[in-house]
């Protein structure tokens, strides 16, 4: 009986550290560091708290998703800013850029049709999802057209696009 209640004491003695390190988004074993006790002391003492719904434990899981999703944010942040320093646009105009490169035949064809829903629906499935995904052409009510983004870029870009 008394082995019982030093272990639970134990546990209860550890709960504080383990909540502030789950909390800043520590691993097991850096936890278990802190403490000088093995991982799998920790990892049974989570899931302990776990099946006993710890709600202190709920709000750290909570907290450090948040903290991770503010970091994530962050990196992308500092990422679309090299990109915009390198090349001069944003990751989605350059690919959009691409994109309309490297469909240049399709769009020649589709442009040079007079019926340009049926020219698109020529496309293969693949090729109709990847364009739409892109907003180079958009499909309203079964018929399909080039975006006014697309025609913008492809009248301003004619002798690049063109041959």
């Amino acid at each position: 009986m008394k082995r019982k209640i030093t272990i639970n004491e134990e546990r209860e003695s550890r709960r504080a550290v383990i909540l502030t390190g789950i909390g800043k988004n520590q691993s097991n074993t850096e936890i278990a560091s802190q403490l000088g006790v093995t991982k799998w002391i920790i990892g049974n003492d989570i899931r302990k708290m776990k099946y006993n719904q710890d709600p202190e434990l709920r709000q750290m899981y909570k907290k450090r998703d948040e903290l991770t999703k503010a970091n994530r944010k962050l990196f992308a942040q500092k990422q679309d800013t090299l990109f915009i320093n390198m090349t001069g646009m944003t990751i989605d105009e350059k690919m959009f850029q691409n994109m309309v490169s490297f469909y240049k035949p399709e769009l020649k064809k589709i442009l040079a049709s007079k019926n340009e829903s049926m020219a698109v629906s020529k496309l293969s499935n693949k090729v109709r999802r990847t364009l739409k995904r892109n907003g180079i052409i958009k499909n309203g009510r079964g018929k399909y057209e080039i975006t006014s983004k697309a025609r913008d870029y492809i009248a301003k870009h004619i002798n690049e696009i063109g041959d």
